[in-house]
């Protein structure tokens, strides 16, 4: 799940970016420049475009800004093909109406060098509530599910995904297991009483872990954070 983490991490980041951006209102030209210039965009390839009109300026609003860039990195997260959108912008109470952002890809560097991928990393909302859905591919599922199982001493000879179910390999038997939310972490229940076990934990404050949907395919995780106004 890091490499979702490193997703909401990623939009957490912008949001402050743009938070800190609307501040100085007095054209498109200057808000762009100062979310460019703005840490972690800052020397980034990134383009920015912002829509400001005179009549919302004498209202403390900013129409529309967009977001875009090949390859976005922060800290160890690193975002492909990012593309974000943010509509009806209120410098008066950090407001806005709409936000629609992507990333194609997110890859998390782990500290031994190894990496983790998510795919069609994808959000949207409004400053009441964002929604952000990734999915993990079953390969990687499989490859982080083995890790920590050794980790935590449980041995396995192989893990297969089914609609709803995980399915662990283990001295010639098969023990189908269930991924459970539990508060911020998220919990591989095997069945016939053998533990439970922790595959993820510290969800980034204030997102919440909505649900995680396991296909053949691999599993689609959805995140929400509830008043989002910038700031």
């Amino acid at each position: 799940m890091r490499s979702f983490l490193g997703f909401l991490f990623l939009v957490a980041l912008l949001l402050g970016v743009f938070a800190f951006a609307v501040l100085p209102i007095a054209g498109p030209g200057l808000v762009s420049a100062v979310i460019r210039g703005t840490p972690p965009l800052a020397g980034q390839d990134v383009t920015v475009t912002a829509q400001v009109t005179p009549a919302a300026l004498l209202q403390g609003a900013i129409g529309r800004i967009d977001l875009a860039g090949p390859s976005v990195g922060i800290g160890p997260a690193r975002a492909n093909a990012v593309a974000v959108s943010i509509d009806g912008l209120s410098v008066v109470d950090r407001s806005f109406s709409n936000l629609d952002g992507h990333a194609a890809l997110v890859v998390i560097t782990e500290p031994d060098g190894t990496f983790i991928e998510l795919h069609d990393a994808r959000i949207s909302g409004d400053s009441e509530r964002l929604d952000a859905f990734g999915e993990i591919r079953a390969d990687e599922v499989t490859r982080l599910l083995a890790a920590r199982l050794a980790f935590a001493g449980v041995p396995i000879e192989a893990i297969r995904l089914e609609t709803g179910a995980i399915v662990l390999s283990a001295a010639g038997q098969e023990i189908v297991s269930r991924l459970s939310i539990e508060g911020d972490s998220v919990v591989l229940t095997p069945e016939a009483g053998l533990q439970p076990v922790t595959v993820s934990a510290g969800l980034p404050t204030p997102w919440e872990l909505v649900a995680l949907d396991v296909t053949p395919a691999g599993i689609t995780v959805h995140a929400r954070l509830a008043g989002a106004r910038l700031g």
